[in-house]
Protein backbone atom coordinates (compact mmCIF):
# COMPACT_ATOMS: atom_id res chain seq x y z
CA UNK A 1 0.00 0.00 0.00
CA UNK A 2 1.45 3.73 -0.93
CA UNK A 3 0.18 6.13 1.55
CA UNK A 4 0.67 9.39 1.82
CA UNK A 5 -0.08 11.75 4.81
CA UNK A 6 -0.36 15.10 4.61
CA UNK A 7 -0.52 17.26 8.01
CA UNK A 8 -1.01 20.98 8.51
CA UNK A 9 0.69 21.45 11.83
CA UNK A 10 0.42 25.10 11.99
CA UNK A 11 -0.98 27.99 10.62
CA UNK A 12 -1.09 32.04 11.05
CA UNK A 13 -3.89 32.45 13.59
CA UNK A 14 -5.95 35.83 12.61
CA UNK A 15 -4.86 35.90 9.66
CA UNK A 16 -6.97 37.62 7.99
CA UNK A 17 -6.73 40.52 10.22
CA UNK A 18 -3.10 40.65 10.20
CA UNK A 19 -3.48 41.23 6.26
CA UNK A 20 -5.95 43.38 6.83
CA UNK A 21 -4.21 45.82 9.10
CA UNK A 22 -0.85 45.39 7.16
CA UNK A 23 -2.72 46.51 4.20
CA UNK A 24 -4.60 49.41 5.77
CA UNK A 25 -1.57 50.95 7.72
CA UNK A 26 0.05 51.58 4.19
CA UNK A 27 -2.71 54.54 3.57
CA UNK A 28 -2.85 55.38 7.30
CA UNK A 29 -1.42 57.74 9.87
CA UNK A 30 -2.04 54.44 12.55
CA UNK A 31 0.43 51.68 12.35
CA UNK A 32 -0.30 48.12 11.94
CA UNK A 33 0.38 47.45 15.81
CA UNK A 34 -2.81 50.12 16.22
CA UNK A 35 -5.03 48.96 13.12
CA UNK A 36 -4.38 45.59 14.51
CA UNK A 37 -6.13 46.69 17.72
CA UNK A 38 -9.32 48.24 15.90
CA UNK A 39 -12.37 45.73 16.38
CA UNK A 40 -12.70 44.85 12.48
CA UNK A 41 -16.18 43.45 12.27
CA UNK A 42 -15.96 40.15 10.01
CA UNK A 43 -17.77 41.83 7.11
CA UNK A 44 -15.01 44.50 6.78
CA UNK A 45 -11.83 41.73 6.40
CA UNK A 46 -13.63 39.82 4.15
CA UNK A 47 -14.25 42.95 2.30
CA UNK A 48 -10.73 44.12 1.80
CA UNK A 49 -9.46 40.54 1.52
CA UNK A 50 -12.08 40.38 -1.88
CA UNK A 51 -10.79 43.63 -3.23
CA UNK A 52 -7.58 42.52 -2.25
CA UNK A 53 -7.72 39.36 -4.69
CA UNK A 54 -9.85 41.23 -7.36
CA UNK A 55 -7.11 44.06 -8.20
CA UNK A 56 -4.57 41.45 -7.76
CA UNK A 57 -2.57 43.00 -5.05
CA UNK A 58 -1.22 39.71 -3.30
CA UNK A 59 1.69 41.05 -1.28
CA UNK A 60 -0.40 41.28 2.09
CA UNK A 61 -0.79 37.60 1.50
CA UNK A 62 3.15 36.97 2.33
CA UNK A 63 2.17 37.65 6.19
CA UNK A 64 -0.41 34.37 6.22
CA UNK A 65 1.91 31.51 6.62
CA UNK A 66 1.14 27.78 6.49
CA UNK A 67 3.53 24.44 7.77
CA UNK A 68 2.78 21.21 5.93
CA UNK A 69 4.01 17.70 7.08
CA UNK A 70 4.08 15.79 4.01
CA UNK A 71 4.71 11.90 4.66
CA UNK A 72 5.03 8.69 2.04
CA UNK A 73 5.74 10.80 -0.80
CA UNK A 74 8.53 10.00 -3.63
CA UNK A 75 11.34 12.06 -4.34
CA UNK A 76 10.04 12.78 -7.69
CA UNK A 77 7.70 14.73 -6.14
CA UNK A 78 9.75 17.09 -3.48
CA UNK A 79 12.38 17.56 -6.69
CA UNK A 80 9.13 19.22 -8.21
CA UNK A 81 7.83 20.83 -4.17
CA UNK A 82 11.10 22.34 -3.80
CA UNK A 83 11.30 24.21 -7.32
CA UNK A 84 8.12 26.66 -5.53
CA UNK A 85 10.81 28.57 -3.75
CA UNK A 86 9.33 31.20 -1.58
CA UNK A 87 8.93 28.48 0.87
CA UNK A 88 10.92 26.78 3.20
CA UNK A 89 12.07 23.43 3.48
CA UNK A 90 13.54 20.61 6.00
CA UNK A 91 13.46 16.67 4.32
CA UNK A 92 14.40 12.92 5.48
CA UNK A 93 18.05 12.62 5.18
CA UNK A 94 18.99 9.02 3.02
CA UNK A 95 23.35 10.22 5.00
CA UNK A 96 20.41 9.75 8.31
CA UNK A 97 17.87 7.43 7.73
CA UNK A 98 18.24 3.76 5.79
CA UNK A 99 15.06 3.38 3.96
CA UNK A 100 13.59 0.31 5.55
CA UNK A 101 12.14 -2.98 3.89
CA UNK A 102 10.78 -1.87 -0.22
CA UNK A 103 9.25 1.76 -0.14
CA UNK A 104 8.83 2.94 -3.70
CA UNK A 105 5.87 4.52 -5.37
CA UNK A 106 4.21 2.82 -8.26
CA UNK A 107 2.31 5.19 -10.77
CA UNK A 108 -0.87 4.68 -11.57
CA UNK A 109 -0.34 5.12 -14.65
CA UNK A 110 1.48 2.03 -15.35
CA UNK A 111 -0.95 0.16 -13.66
CA UNK A 112 -4.00 1.31 -15.79
CA UNK A 113 -1.62 0.65 -19.08
CA UNK A 114 -2.69 -2.94 -17.74
CA UNK A 115 1.04 -3.80 -19.16
CA UNK A 116 1.32 -6.61 -16.58
CA UNK A 117 5.32 -7.07 -18.43
CA UNK A 118 6.26 -3.53 -17.52
CA UNK A 119 5.18 -3.48 -14.62
CA UNK A 120 6.72 -6.45 -13.28
CA UNK A 121 9.68 -5.44 -14.70
CA UNK A 122 9.12 -2.08 -12.89
CA UNK A 123 8.49 -3.46 -9.63
CA UNK A 124 11.47 -6.45 -10.08
CA UNK A 125 14.02 -3.09 -10.87
CA UNK A 126 12.71 -0.91 -8.20
CA UNK A 127 13.55 -3.52 -5.67
CA UNK A 128 16.84 -4.78 -7.14
CA UNK A 129 17.89 -1.15 -6.64
CA UNK A 130 16.90 -1.43 -2.90
CA UNK A 131 18.63 -5.11 -2.55
CA UNK A 132 21.95 -3.72 -4.66
CA UNK A 133 21.78 -0.95 -1.79
CA UNK A 134 21.68 -2.55 1.07
CA UNK A 135 24.65 -5.14 -0.39
CA UNK A 136 26.17 -1.83 -1.08
CA UNK A 137 26.34 -0.93 2.86
CA UNK A 138 27.32 -4.38 4.06
CA UNK A 139 30.20 -3.88 1.67
CA UNK A 140 31.61 -1.11 3.36
CA UNK A 141 30.21 1.85 0.82
CA UNK A 142 28.66 4.91 3.45
CA UNK A 143 25.21 5.77 3.43
CA UNK A 144 25.85 8.76 1.21
CA UNK A 145 27.38 7.25 -1.58
CA UNK A 146 25.56 4.15 -1.67
CA UNK A 147 21.80 6.68 -1.69
CA UNK A 148 22.56 6.93 -5.48
CA UNK A 149 21.62 3.71 -5.96
CA UNK A 150 18.08 4.07 -4.92
CA UNK A 151 15.50 4.76 -7.48
CA UNK A 152 14.10 8.52 -7.57
CA UNK A 153 10.42 6.95 -6.43
CA UNK A 154 12.33 5.99 -3.29
CA UNK A 155 9.76 7.19 -0.45
CA UNK A 156 10.63 10.36 2.35
CA UNK A 157 8.96 12.92 4.40
CA UNK A 158 9.38 16.61 3.95
CA UNK A 159 8.35 19.68 5.79
CA UNK A 160 6.92 23.15 4.19
CA UNK A 161 6.20 26.30 4.95
CA UNK A 162 4.39 28.33 2.50
CA UNK A 163 2.81 32.14 2.90
CA UNK A 164 -0.64 32.37 1.31
CA UNK A 165 0.85 34.02 -1.92
CA UNK A 166 3.02 31.79 -2.75
CA UNK A 167 -0.07 29.06 -2.28
CA UNK A 168 -2.53 30.83 -4.20
CA UNK A 169 -0.33 32.89 -6.95
CA UNK A 170 1.90 29.88 -7.63
CA UNK A 171 1.50 26.31 -6.29
CA UNK A 172 -2.35 25.87 -6.37
CA UNK A 173 -2.01 27.93 -9.77
CA UNK A 174 0.19 25.43 -11.05
CA UNK A 175 -0.15 22.17 -9.44
CA UNK A 176 -4.04 21.63 -9.32
CA UNK A 177 -3.88 21.63 -13.40
CA UNK A 178 -5.22 19.03 -14.16
CA UNK A 179 -1.53 18.56 -16.57
CA UNK A 180 0.52 18.63 -13.61
CA UNK A 181 2.55 15.51 -12.62
CA UNK A 182 -0.33 13.25 -10.31
CA UNK A 183 1.73 12.90 -7.58
CA UNK A 184 2.16 16.81 -6.71
CA UNK A 185 -1.17 17.06 -8.23
CA UNK A 186 -2.49 14.96 -5.49
CA UNK A 187 -0.77 16.66 -3.18
CA UNK A 188 -1.73 20.26 -4.28
CA UNK A 189 -5.06 19.27 -3.75
CA UNK A 190 -5.06 18.35 -0.78
CA UNK A 191 -2.89 21.10 0.73
CA UNK A 192 -5.94 23.11 -0.88
CA UNK A 193 -8.54 21.28 0.94
CA UNK A 194 -6.73 22.05 4.26
CA UNK A 195 -6.12 25.48 3.88
CA UNK A 196 -10.03 25.81 2.50
CA UNK A 197 -10.85 24.58 5.54
CA UNK A 198 -9.00 27.09 8.29
CA UNK A 199 -9.04 30.36 5.92
CA UNK A 200 -12.13 29.98 3.66
CA UNK A 201 -12.71 33.66 2.41
CA UNK A 202 -8.87 33.99 1.51
CA UNK A 203 -8.71 30.33 -0.20
CA UNK A 204 -12.72 30.81 -1.53
CA UNK A 205 -11.40 31.00 -5.74
CA UNK A 206 -7.86 29.49 -5.14
CA UNK A 207 -7.37 26.60 -7.47
CA UNK A 208 -5.41 26.33 -10.57
CA UNK A 209 -4.80 29.12 -13.29
CA UNK A 210 -8.75 28.63 -15.05
CA UNK A 211 -9.60 28.86 -12.11
CA UNK A 212 -8.19 31.81 -10.23
CA UNK A 213 -8.16 34.07 -12.40
CA UNK A 214 -10.09 32.20 -15.61
CA UNK A 215 -6.67 31.99 -18.00
CA UNK A 216 -5.62 28.55 -18.81
CA UNK A 217 -2.11 28.43 -18.64
CA UNK A 218 -1.55 25.56 -21.20
CA UNK A 219 -3.97 26.41 -23.55
CA UNK A 220 -2.29 30.33 -23.58
CA UNK A 221 1.11 28.38 -24.17
CA UNK A 222 -0.49 26.15 -27.09
CA UNK A 223 -1.83 29.27 -29.07
CA UNK A 224 2.22 31.00 -29.05
CA UNK A 225 3.57 27.13 -29.94
CA UNK A 226 0.74 26.07 -33.01
CA UNK A 227 1.46 27.40 -36.08
CA UNK A 228 -1.87 26.13 -37.23
CA UNK A 229 -4.97 27.34 -36.86
CA UNK A 230 -6.67 23.63 -37.19
CA UNK A 231 -4.33 21.76 -34.67
CA UNK A 232 -4.97 24.97 -32.05
CA UNK A 233 -8.97 24.23 -32.54
CA UNK A 234 -8.25 20.96 -31.44
CA UNK A 235 -6.43 22.25 -28.46
CA UNK A 236 -9.55 24.53 -27.56
CA UNK A 237 -11.52 21.68 -27.44
CA UNK A 238 -9.32 19.74 -25.24
CA UNK A 239 -8.99 22.51 -22.95
CA UNK A 240 -12.67 22.94 -22.55
CA UNK A 241 -13.47 19.36 -21.40
CA UNK A 242 -10.75 19.80 -18.85
CA UNK A 243 -11.75 23.26 -17.69
CA UNK A 244 -15.03 21.02 -17.01
CA UNK A 245 -13.21 18.12 -15.45
CA UNK A 246 -11.37 20.63 -13.27
CA UNK A 247 -14.49 22.98 -11.95
CA UNK A 248 -16.05 19.34 -10.92
CA UNK A 249 -12.84 18.44 -9.07
CA UNK A 250 -12.35 21.75 -7.08
CA UNK A 251 -16.62 22.01 -6.10
CA UNK A 252 -16.27 18.49 -5.01
CA UNK A 253 -13.33 20.13 -2.73
CA UNK A 254 -15.32 22.86 -1.83
CA UNK A 255 -18.32 21.16 -0.93
CA UNK A 256 -16.14 18.76 1.55
CA UNK A 257 -14.08 21.82 2.94
CA UNK A 258 -17.71 23.86 4.56
CA UNK A 259 -18.18 20.22 5.73
CA UNK A 260 -14.76 20.08 7.56
CA UNK A 261 -15.05 23.15 8.35
CA UNK A 262 -17.85 22.51 11.26
CA UNK A 263 -16.22 19.57 12.48
CA UNK A 264 -12.78 21.71 12.67
CA UNK A 265 -14.46 24.06 14.46
CA UNK A 266 -16.06 21.73 17.00
CA UNK A 267 -13.73 19.54 18.17
CA UNK A 268 -10.17 21.84 16.91
CA UNK A 269 -9.11 18.88 14.72
CA UNK A 270 -9.41 16.70 12.07
CA UNK A 271 -7.90 13.20 10.60
CA UNK A 272 -9.92 12.35 6.98
CA UNK A 273 -9.91 9.79 4.62
CA UNK A 274 -9.31 11.31 1.01
CA UNK A 275 -8.55 8.07 -0.70
CA UNK A 276 -11.96 7.85 -2.18
CA UNK A 277 -11.44 11.68 -3.32
CA UNK A 278 -7.78 11.93 -4.69
CA UNK A 279 -6.19 8.45 -3.92
CA UNK A 280 -6.02 5.21 -6.69
CA UNK A 281 -7.47 1.54 -6.53
CA UNK A 282 -6.08 -0.97 -8.32
CA UNK A 283 -8.03 -3.15 -10.25
CA UNK A 284 -8.22 -6.19 -8.27
CA UNK A 285 -6.98 -8.28 -11.21
CA UNK A 286 -4.09 -6.43 -12.08
CA UNK A 287 -3.19 -6.71 -8.02
CA UNK A 288 -3.74 -10.68 -8.14
CA UNK A 289 -1.43 -10.67 -11.01
CA UNK A 290 1.60 -8.67 -10.06
CA UNK A 291 1.64 -10.49 -6.64
CA UNK A 292 1.49 -13.84 -8.10
CA UNK A 293 4.23 -12.58 -10.69
CA UNK A 294 6.01 -11.81 -8.10
CA UNK A 295 5.94 -14.07 -5.20
CA UNK A 296 4.40 -11.68 -2.47
CA UNK A 297 1.43 -10.00 -2.24
CA UNK A 298 1.86 -6.75 -3.39
CA UNK A 299 -0.93 -3.63 -2.56
CA UNK A 300 -0.92 -1.00 -5.46
CA UNK A 301 -3.49 0.86 -4.00
CA UNK A 302 -2.95 4.92 -3.23
CA UNK A 303 -4.13 6.25 -0.06
CA UNK A 304 -4.19 10.07 0.83
CA UNK A 305 -5.03 11.31 4.26
CA UNK A 306 -5.39 14.37 5.69
CA UNK A 307 -4.54 15.99 9.36
CA UNK A 308 -5.02 19.23 10.46
CA UNK A 309 -4.28 19.78 14.57
CA UNK A 310 -2.29 23.07 15.39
Amino acid sequence: MIKIKVALLYYTEDMEKYIVSATKSCKSEKSAAELFKKNFTQKNLEKTIEELLNVGHMSPFEFGEFIFSVEGVSRQLTHQYVRHRIASYLQQSLRSVKPKGYNFIVPPKLIESKNLGLIIKYIKQQKEAFDLYREAIELGLNEEDARTILPIGVKTNIVCKMNARELLQNFFYLRCCQNAQWEINMLAYTQLLAVKIVSPKIFENAGPSCIFDGKCKDLINAKLKSREDSKFKHKCLYYQKCFKETRKKVEKINRLAEKLRKEFVEKGHIAVDLTKLLGYKAPKNIKKAVSSAIGEEIDLDYKVFLEISP
